[in-house]
């Protein structure tokens, strides 16, 4: 695919992107394992690094007052990148060798091509801090009732070795014929006897699923089976609506032409799903179609993302439009994210609760039953 007219002209001009790209290639392994930054300490750096960049520091100053509030190996890997921006490596590469996650680097790929950096930093950082806090959050929440899953299974495989034969020894030396509740509690038992073979053997299709087909399979059909999927579907539209929203908005604001844009965004993007689809979209453009019929022939995001196209290239400011959108989604997600948070731990403190239940009534009802008929 050859590179649009005007595609390269667009540059920072800032005094601070100087220090941001370069040609010159990091030397790789430069970096130990030693030291690294966990996903929420990786948005809290960026982050911070943005707020000193929009303060009016030069990259230089800003690295090295966050050097300064780091310990041990970060604080020589801080300095390390500075040796490697002075030598004219890009702000990008950089963070990248450092370790940070590629698709937060996203955001300060494409801020490198539009010309603000900062609001790329602190808008990457904020959305990684949010969603580091959200996974921290849900995995506190499901840890307790995780915990009484487990105690209740332990008791459960007791129960079945340990009690369950001794009350069907009770029954046959008192020649009595098991009762309904004995009927029940011995099906139940013979269930849960092959639920770990049933659970392996799905999991073995799963596996070689992913393995010989799904894994092979074209990054626009995975994506269409994904968003097949119940609640994770739903996240995953508002998400990638969300990436592409802002992504654009903030190219489209730097001064590149919706084509050049598309063509950047597909180009250099990690992410396979969006490489794959924003080369479709070049491709659609380029033979004439309108960037709003595309969005709307493809279930991919939003339904309401081809009214924002359409109606930011009316009013000339799709930038903004998009922008703005991208903001909106933002706060569905966090509402959306909360609402889950919030639902979970009921729902398995009450589904736990009715396996107790279920364990207490399998111990009474044949004590019960066998005293009826004494």
């Amino acid at each position: 695919m050859n590179t649009p007219t005007g595609f390269w002209r667009t540059r920072l001009t800032k005094p601070w992107h100087l220090a941001l790209r370069g040609k010159k290639s990091m030397t790789a392994g430069f970096i130990s394992n030693k030291g690294k930054w966990n996903r929420k300490e990786q948005s809290v750096f960026i982050l911070k690094l943005g707020e000193l960049l929009s303060a009016g520091y030069h990259l230089s100053e800003a690295l090295t007052f966050l050097q300064s509030q780091e310990k041990g190996p970060r604080r020589q890997k801080v300095e390390q990148s500075l040796c490697q921006l002075k030598s004219g490596n890009s702000l990008h590469d950089v963070l990248l060798h450092l370790g940070f996650h590629p698709h937060l680097l996203q955001f300060v790929y494409y801020a490198e091509y539009y010309g603000d950096v900062p609001k790329a930093l602190m808008e990457g950082g904020e959305f990684w801090r949010k969603r580091s806090q959200d996974r921290e959050q849900l995995i506190k929440v499901l840890m307790y009732p995780m915990m009484l899953v487990m105690m209740v299974v332990i008791i459960g495989f007791m129960l079945q070795s340990m009690l369950l034969p001794k009350f069907q020894a009770l029954y046959e030396s008192m020649e009595m014929a098991p009762s309904l509740a004995m009927k029940v509690v011995q099906a139940v038992s013979s269930l849960s006897g092959v639920l770990p073979y049933v659970l392996s053997f799905i999991l073995l299709v799963a596996v070689l699923f992913y393995q010989f087909w799904f894994k092979h399979w074209e990054p626009l059909q995975k994506k269409s089976l994904i968003l097949r999927i119940p609640f994770i579907g739903a996240y995953i539209r508002l998400y990638d609506t969300y990436y592409l929203s802002f992504q654009l908005g903030a190219l489209l604001s730097g001064g590149l032409s919706i084509n050049d844009s598309i063509h950047l965004f597909a180009k250099h993007n990690q992410q396979p799903f969006f490489q794959h689809f924003c080369q479709y979209i070049y491709l659609e453009l380029v033979s004439g179609q309108s960037l709003e019929s595309v969005f709307k022939n493809h279930p991919y995001f939003e339904p309401y993302l081809p009214d924002v196209v359409e109606n930011g290239q009316k009013n000339g400011k799709l930038d903004q439009e998009l922008y703005h959108y991208s903001k909106l989604l933002m706060a569905r997600i966090e509402q959306n994210m909360s609402r889950m948070i919030k639902l979970v731990q009921p729902v398995l403190f009450i589904s736990v609760g009715l396996i107790v239940v279920a364990i207490y009534l399998s111990v009474l009802m044949p004590m019960f039953s066998m005293m009826d008929h004494l």
